[in-house]
Formats: C-alpha cells, sequence, structure tokens
C-alpha cells in the first residue's frame, strides 16, 4: 500500500504546478457548470493573469461585492418600503420593493444606446401593393390611442408609453416559496369576499409608488352583475358574442362608487387609487392578453374536445394521440396536463378540423389565426365585425357564460386601439420568470431571499450596462485608429463583388448524397413506390417542356433524352435530402425561411414535408417524394418529384409529377386522413393560413375565414 501512494505522489509531482492549476480551472468551470462560452471567457482571464499582462485585484469574495456595490449607482437601485394595511382586527405588515418609476425613465432616456430606439410621434404606415396605398398597424405607436392621445398634449409635448405587468410565480420546486405581488393567498381567508377587499386596498395603497391595472381586473369577478372589466355586458349573457355593449369609462365607475359610498356595507367604501391620475380611463387601457385568455381553450374547449373524443371509440383516442408524435409533444396527448401555455398553444393549432363536429372549436382557432397575426391592414380588420358563437353540441351540457368567453369579443377594439396583441402579451414577461428561479436557487441561501435576488439582479443590469460601455469606447478607438487610414484605402479597389440576384435565390437545396444513375434510382424504388414507376421516360418529358416553357435553348438544339442504363454515358443525378425556402410572409411582408426535409431517414424516421407550389394556373399543395440535381448540357437544375394534392380527391402515387424547385412557395402542413387523402391543418403557422384561404376564394369556394 504503501508503494502505491508514494508513486502516485511521485506522478502528482512529476505533473507540476501548471497542470495543477489547470485541473483547478477546469474543476471550477465543471462545479460552476459553465457553458462554453463562459469558459472560453474564463480561459482568456486565466490566461492574462498568467503572462502577467493583467494582474488580479481582487482578494476574495467580499471584495467583489464591494466593486459590485461601489458601481451599483450606474442603475436606480430598487427601493424598499413597509406597507401597513388593516384586516380583521389586526395590521398587516408588506414588505415592497420597487423602482422608483421616473428614476427608471430618467435611466433609459439617459442611456445613448436605448434613446435612438424610443419612439415619441405616432405614425401612420402605408404599403403600396401595385394599385393603391394599404394601411396598416403593427407597433403600438401606429395604433389609434397613441395618434389620440398625442392629438390632445400641449405643443411640442411627446407620449412615453408603460406597458405594466404583475404576477406571481413559484420560485422553489415544490411552491413553497413563491414570488408574489405583494400579498400571498392566505389558505385561513382564501376565497372569502373580504380577503378580495383587501388585496384590493392594499393594491391601491401601493399606488404611489406602484402603478399595476391588473386591480380592476380583480374589481370585476366572475359572480358579479356585470364582470368585464371593460363593457357593461350583464353576467347572464356573457355567452352571446353576437350582441354589444356600452364601454366602462372611469367617469362613470367614480359615481357608481360614490353612489355605493352612501351605503352601509363596508365592502363599498375602497375607491380606485388610477383615478388620481389624470385624463385616465383604466378600462380602455385593459388590454386583451392572448396567453392568459388562452385558458379558455385549456380549461375549456380542449376538455370538451377530450370528453367528446374519449366518447367514440379507443381508435379515435390513438388517432389523435398519434398525430402530436415528434411534434414537441410527448406521445399523447390525450388526458394530460401541460402547465405551459404555449404548449396549449400549440395543441390547439393542429387540432385537426374533423375533431371539430362535437362544437365549433374552429370557430375559436380562427380568431386566435387572426389574433397572432403581427401587422394588421384594412382587410385583415374586416374580421372585428364576424362573431363566431361557441355553438354546444345537443348532448354537451356545458355553460359557456363566462368571462373569458365574452372578452374574445374586445380583440379587434385592441387591435385598432393599441396594435397587435404581441405589443400587450404577457407572454415575454411569463419568459422572466426563468431568471427569477435561476437566482433563487443559485444565488441565494433561501432565506430573505427577496432582497438577495433584487440584489444579483441590479448587479447584473449594472454589468451589462458596463458592458455596453466598454463595447463603446473600444468601438469609438478602433474608429479612431482606422481614421489616418481613410485616405489610403480610398483607390483600393473592392475585396468582396456583391452575389448577383437572378431571381432564383430564394431556394437552395442541400445534403447531397452520392450521384445515381437514373435507373439505379427506379431500381431503388421498385415494388415500393409507385412514383418512381417509368422514372426516366418522366424525366424527360417534364424536362423538354420544362425548357421551353422557361425560353431556355435544348442542349445541343435537340429534344432532351436522358439514358437511364447503367453505362459510361449514362446519366446521374445527385439525390438532396435538404431544402431551405426562402419567402415573403403575407403578414409582414418581410423574408421567412422554411427548412424542409425529403429524407427516407430523418431522425431514424422518413420525413417528407409538403409544400405550395406555384403553378401556370393556380397554387397547389404537394408532398415532396424525391429531391436532386439534374445536369442537362452545360447546366444544373435543381427538381423535385411531388405527389399533388391539387383535386378534392387525391391523386394515385403513380400520378406524382415533377416541378422546378424554384416553383415552390413554401412549406405546408398536412396529415393522412384516408384513401391517400390529407388533410391540410391550415392554423399551425400564419403563413399557412392566409395562403390556404387565398387558394379557397381563387377556387370560388364560400369559406368563413
Amino acid at each position: 500500500m504503501n508503494i502505491i501512494v508514494q508513486v502516485n505522489i511521485f506522478k502528482m509531482r512529476k505533473l507540476g504546478k501548471g497542470s495543477r492549476l489547470k485541473f483547478e480551472v477546469a474543476k471550477l468551470a465543471l462545479e460552476a457548470v459553465l457553458n462554453n462560452e463562459q469558459t472560453d471567457w474564463l480561459i482568456k482571464i486565466y490566461q492574462q493573469c498568467t503572462i502577467r499582462k493583467q494582474k488580479s485585484m481582487f482578494l476574495n469574495h467580499q471584495d467583489i461585492h464591494n466593486k459590485w456595490a461601489a458601481a451599483s449607482h450606474c442603475i436606480t437601485k430598487f427601493t424598499k418600503e413597509v406597507i401597513s394595511v388593516p384586516y380583521n382586527g389586526k395590521w398587516w405588515d408588506f414588505n415592497v420593493h420597487y423602482w422608483n418609476l421616473w428614476d427608471l425613465t430618467t435611466d433609459l432616456l439617459g442611456d445613448c444606446n436605448l434613446f435612438p430606439h424610443f419612439m415619441f410621434d405616432a405614425q401612420r404606415l402605408s404599403k403600396f401593393d401595385g394599385e393603391t396605398f394599404i394601411h396598416f398597424v403593427d407597433k403600438l405607436f401606429t395604433a389609434q390611442d397613441f395618434w389620440d392621445i398625442q392629438s390632445r398634449l400641449p405643443p411640442g409635448g411627446k407620449l412615453l408609453a408603460f406597458i405594466l405587468y404583475a404576477d406571481k410565480t413559484k420560485l422553489s420546486s415544490f411552491g413553497t416559496a413563491k414570488g408574489c405581488p405583494v400579498v400571498k393567498e392566505d389558505k385561513d381567508y382564501a376565497g372569502k369576499s373580504s380577503w378580495v377587499n383587501f388585496k384590493n386596498t392594499v393594491w391601491h395603497s401601493l399606488f404611489a409608488r406602484i402603478i399595476s391595472l391588473c386591480v380592476v381586473s380583480l374589481i370585476h369577478r366572475i359572480m358579479s352583475l356585470w364582470p368585464c372589466p371593460v363593457c357593461l355586458v350583464p353576467c347572464d349573457e356573457l355567452w352571446d358574442t353576437s350582441k354589444s355593449y356600452p364601454h366602462r369609462t372611469s367617469d362613470e365607475s367614480q359615481v357608481i362608487v360614490a353612489t355605493a359610498q352612501g351605503k352601509d356595507t363596508m365592502e363599498e367604501k375602497d375607491e380606485n387609487s388610477l383615478w388620481a391620475i389624470q385624463y385616465t380611463n383604466v378600462h380602455q387601457a385593459l388590454s386583451h392578453d392572448h396567453m392568459h385568455n388562452g385558458r379558455l381553450w385549456s380549461h375549456h374547449l380542449w376538455v370538451e374536445l377530450q370528453k367528446y373524443v374519449v366518447s367514440l371509440r379507443r381508435s379515435k383516442v390513438s388517432a389523435i394521440n398519434k398525430m402530436y408524435q415528434n411534434f414537441k409533444h410527448p406521445n399523447q396527448v390525450m388526458g394530460v396536463s401541460f402547465a405551459d401555455s404555449s404548449m396549449h398553444e400549440d395543441i390547439s393549432k393542429k387540432t385537426p378540423h374533423s375533431a371539430t363536429c362535437y362544437f365549433d372549436v374552429y370557430a375559436f382557432i380562427l380568431k386566435l389565426m387572426y389574433t397572432l397575426l403581427s401587422r394588421f391592414t384594412q382587410q385583415t380588420l374586416f374580421m372585428k365585425g364576424e362573431q363566431y358563437i361557441m355553438e354546444a353540441g345537443e348532448e354537451n351540457d356545458k355553460g359557456w357564460s363566462f368571462p373569458k368567453m365574452h372578452l374574445i369579443m374586445h380583440i379587434f377594439d385592441d387591435i385598432e386601439a393599441k396594435g397587435t396583441t404581441r405589443n400587450y402579451n404577457t407572454k415575454p414577461n411569463e419568459q422572466m420568470h426563468r431568471p427569477l428561479k435561476k437566482l433563487y436557487q443559485c444565488w441565494t441561501n433561501f432565506k430573505d431571499f427577496a432582497k438577495q435576488i433584487l440584489q444579483i439582479n441590479h448587479w447584473l443590469l449594472v454589468s451589462d450596462d458596463i458592458c455596453r460601455r466598454v463595447e463603446d469606447l473600444d468601438n469609438f478607438s478602433r474608429s479612431t485608429s482606422q481614421a489616418g487610414n481613410i485616405d489610403a484605402d480610398v483607390d483600393d479597389p473592392a475585396t468582396d463583388d456583391p452575389v448577383p440576384l437572378d431571381g432564383f435565390m430564394h431556394v437552395k437545396i442541400g445534403s447531397m448524397q452520392a450521384s445515381l444513375t437514373l435507373e439505379q434510382i427506379e431500381m431503388a424504388h421498385w415494388g415500393v413506390d409507385v412514383a418512381f414507376t417509368s422514372f426516366c421516360v418522366k424525366l424527360n418529358a417534364f424536362l423538354n417542356i420544362f425548357l421551353l416553357a422557361c425560353n431556355l435553348p435544348l442542349p445541343n438544339g435537340k429534344r432532351v433524352q436522358l439514358l437511364p442504363s447503367n453505362t459510361a454515358d449514362a446519366n446521374q443525378v445527385t439525390e438532396c435530402l435538404f431544402l431551405q425556402v426562402n419567402y415573403e410572409s403575407l403578414v409582414d411582408w418581410q423574408q421567412h425561411t422554411d427548412y424542409l426535409r425529403c429524407s427516407p431517414m430523418f431522425f431514424n424516421a422518413p420525413r417528407f414535408d409538403c409544400v405550395f407550389i406555384q403553378t401556370e394556373q393556380k397554387v397547389i399543395l404537394g408532398c415532396l417524394i424525391f429531391l436532386f440535381q439534374c445536369p442537362v448540357g452545360k447546366d444544373v437544375f435543381p427538381l423535385t418529384l411531388i405527389h399533388p394534392f391539387d383535386a378534392p380527391t387525391a391523386r394515385p402515387c403513380a400520378q406524382a409529377e415533377f416541378f422546378s424547385v424554384r416553383s415552390i412557395i413554401c412549406g405546408a402542413f398536412l396529415v393522412p386522413d384516408s384513401n391517400l387523402n390529407c388533410l391540410v391543418i391550415n392554423t399551425v403557422n400564419i403563413d399557412i393560413f392566409l395562403h390556404v384561404k387565398e387558394i379557397h376564394l381563387e377556387a370560388g369556394h364560400l369559406v368563413r375565414i
């Protein structure tokens, strides 16, 4: 044993101090769970210290904390206050951490990196479609409310808009530690009307320092006579989306409260502190929240749809589960509860139209798709007048008279007033919960964690601010050093020639395989896929028509006659498994990209994506079968064999056709139905949704989309 120990000690001494230091650095990176970028940065600092270019000035962790504290004045700090509110015969104290809104605004406006991105003036934007200018709405400053408010400002006045948000989240795995907006739930009082009023009182007491519109939603509860915070709809008429009612105003609400204050009930004594803000209409400021209103699907529509599917037979349940396999979800969705709202959003988009026969789920999905548009024109805003009523089946006893059912009535009013729904969607705010949970788990001792989380969060903001300042200094130094070389570089020719655009740059194929003869391709699919029957004959016929239609010369002035045989002079083609398609979105007119696959084995499963194809007569749908490059003379053409879906009943696979890859518009999503038919799921993607709508309209179909 002693001999083994001495040998190990000898080996460690032989490694030297340098190897031990390297081990300690590697061990630190491993235990701190550093990613590749952070590890590279640690090694860079380590190297600078070892070659003595930089000398470490830190002695311990407290020294680092002191440096952060000294630099914290760069950003407005959080302020802590204690608020006392009486309830149930005693005083309740609440610790409140907040940013001073005015100081924070001053920081933002004084930041040279952020200030250029602020928009202080309303804008009216239009796009020329070749015949006329079309007005559109997207950002908040392009909407009507921004325009109306600025019109009422004195000359020279500018508008600075804020989006206000408050929520709670579980910081620990079991939910024992929570991040709450001031008031935690108490099981002894939860559910009582007096407790809800108490929470409202706390909110209003804090309004001098924190502005939150959530209180308005708390005031109008489900059991009230007029539960909608936007309009005066009776509680028993919430289900009827065909009727409209007068909108609430803050002035009318103040009159109602003043009348109620003359009553003897204690519940009516509280006032809304938001009324102290001049020109404020809190009911108009409330906005549709796409994420939380999605619970109309998760808590109601999806529940009822599952009941209906289960009532049929087991094969239908299996068919629904099979649809969602390999689509971000687990192997089944039926009977599974998901807490992630984005998961439910994806499920609703992929719900087949055939599953909506029990009640009008498709009506909800249609409205959902329109609300997800990132840009609205006069044509798309016509949906404001379309009313969708969820009609339950005869056997469905589900009641639809609840606020979330009614609130979809106000979506398009919000879009006209405040722009697209992503301007006031709480999904980005929900994503801010993740850093808070990470801070709780990694940087706190789980005691008095609110102060610790906010301190680390503040240091991260300070770090980001310092990094941007250092980057600005480096850019300035670099530009100054290059200023003296401008004259010397004036006469230098350009090193990079611009890439010419020939109008066909929107497609690109990749993942190329070994070249094969036409006979080899046909024999490889013999008896397996009838689409490859007479592959060479069909390809020759297509090329002769295609070249003439594109005004391209035939090779040597003769008809194309590719040779299929496996001989020295036989023609070969190169199979490709990947296709990238760049296209102009019908929504925002920006370039978007689809990454499509045509592969017999992609992650252990065959994948043949579907596409929209532009033919001479119209736009059709089709499924990729074979993607390849075909040399003809001195040119190489990207082609594809496609199973077209251009008829009410699907063609046999033997009638597959060749198309130029350049005729593909973008990707599509189809699922197999029966008898080789496919069902178009147009709710997966906004562009697919609008493309399918155009196909219906061009065909003269009576559609409701």
